[in-house]
């Protein structure tokens, strides 16, 4: 499975700051999910 992260930064925002923003959040986030142990094995 291969995985994209799309991330835009808002108006007035550095691109810089948009990107680490959505990789400190919802991409993270997202990685640990996928890699959780579950009843029914690895996700």
């Amino acid at each position: 499975m291969e995985v994209v992260f799309v991330a835009e930064a808002l108006d007035g925002v550095e691109d810089s700051t948009a990107v680490q923003a959505a990789t400190r959040g919802p991409a993270a986030r997202l990685m640990r999910i996928c890699s959780d142990v579950t009843a029914e094995g690895t996700i």
